[in-house]
């Protein structure tokens, strides 16, 4: 059977829903949305035609969003919702296809997390005494020769000839809609894996497997997460050499490495990894990822400043909703994946240093909008004045967590 068939299957679609339901919270739009749209099997008529071939999913529409923590753009592609429910099920189901891809890929798995690279990192013997390659494939989703991922593609599905020849032809199409003006112009141009779309995710997985067996191979500790390479080794020579390696191999591949990107830690400087920075023993969020949160609350606090004074709302209001927001941020704002900033993050970091910055950060900030100014009087509000207008203090919220692994962790034990 292919997997194309499951695409009109209800008791699937069931099953889909309650897998994002136990990821998800129960507010979350797009599974009010999903919840929806198996109600009233929206996918019908759309899975029916793909698998009959009378349908065809119409050119996606290309767009730029702002990068997390940036001024940056970062272009995605985007089909009409409908069909993008349709192949949220079908990367769902592709899954069926992760035995095939190589243990040193942590990215977009069901049971391999970016925590699984951090804790496989940490435990590398004598790791503060390592030279440390980092490397990143430039614009890796959408620069990927499409000629060459449906060969990636027809090498991996090798026992389904309708869904192979299917995502294929998703992305062999080369075409886009520009949308502006109120006006919508077709261009032609390699989309490769296509950002921002559902089987993107697998694509990106599956492209560079050769480069994954490649080192593991050779026995070299080496990640990937999606374009983010690290490379853990003992000499700068074999730094020179693995770079060396990893940038004909992209070349073969149409791709190139982003040298605004590229660095090599030596022994006791301490690397960065998917956020995290590994220095002297300690796992704690990198700098970078540090400073796009303080931005991130530096930003939203000035903006709602501006409507205080606009629209003449207390100081209770603005600060309580400076907390709500970040709330949201830190604990309960999901992607359908159902990954939250403290999800990715408490898991896996060893110290609550930059957590505690946060906090400070944040509640420098919600003192601020009393005033408007940084100045000693904000002190008048008190820390318990912050706390009752919604203020979760991160540190706090971690050892929660800490505590809440640690009893499940001995209840499993009492179990076996």
């Amino acid at each position: 059977m292919s997997l194309l068939q499951l695409l009109d299957d209800k008791d699937v679609w069931l099953d889909f829903l309650e897998y994002k339901r136990r990821l998800l919270p129960p507010k979350c739009f797009f599974l009010k949305r999903l919840e929806k749209y198996v109600a009233q099997e929206s996918y019908h008529d759309i899975a029916v035609g793909v698998m009959s071939g009378s349908y065809r999913f119409d050119l996606p529409a290309k767009t730029t969003i702002n990068k997390s923590g940036s001024s940056k753009k970062r272009t995605i592609y985007r089909f009409d919702w409908r069909e993008t429910m349709v192949l949220k099920l079908l990367t769902h189901l592709l899954y069926k296809y992760d035995y095939k891809i190589c243990g040193n890929c942590y990215s977009f798995r069901r049971n391999t997390t970016a925590k699984d690279a951090v804790d496989a990192v940490s435990r590398i013997k004598n790791l503060e005494q390592k030279f440390v390659l980092k490397i990143d494939v430039s614009n890796y989703f959408n620069s990927i020769p499409s000629s060459q991922l449906a060969d990636a593609i027809d090498v991996t599905i090798d026992d389904d000839p309708l869904l192979r020849d299917f995502i294929i032809g998703l992305i062999k199409e080369d075409a886009a809609y520009l949308y502006g003006g109120g006006t919508r112009t077709l261009i032609r141009e390699n989309r490769g894996a296509m950002a921002g779309v559902p089987v993107s995710a697998f694509c990106a997985n599956i492209y560079l497997d050769g480069l994954d067996r490649l080192f593991d191979g050779m026995g070299v500790d080496y990640f990937r997460y999606s374009d983010d390479i690290l490379i853990i080794t003992d000499s700068m020579s074999q730094v020179d050499e693995y770079q060396r390696i990893v940038n004909d191999f992209l070349s073969l591949k149409g791709l190139v490495i982003n040298d605004k990107k590229l660095h090599v830690s030596r022994p006791g400087e301490g690397f960065e990894f998917l956020g995290f920075v590994f220095y002297d023993g300690s796992i704690d969020l990198a700098p970078t990822t540090l400073q796009k949160v303080k931005s991130k609350i530096r930003r939203k606090a000035k903006s709602l400043m501006r409507r205080r004074n606009r629209l003449g709302e207390s100081f209770d209001m603005a600060a309580s909703d400076l907390a709500a927001h970040f709330n949201r941020k830190f604990y309960d704002e999901e992607h359908d994946n159902g990954f939250t900033w403290s999800r990715w993050f408490f898991p896996s970091i060893t110290t609550s240093k930059s957590l505690k910055i946060i906090d400070l950060h944040l509640q420098q900030y919600m003192r601020f909008l009393s005033t408007g100014r940084h100045t000693k009087k904000n002190f008048n509000v008190r820390y318990q004045t912050l706390k009752e207008l919604g203020f979760r203090p991160l540190v706090a919220e971690y050892y929660k967590f800490i505590s809440e692994f640690c009893r499940q962790r001995d209840a499993r034990h009492d179990r076996g």
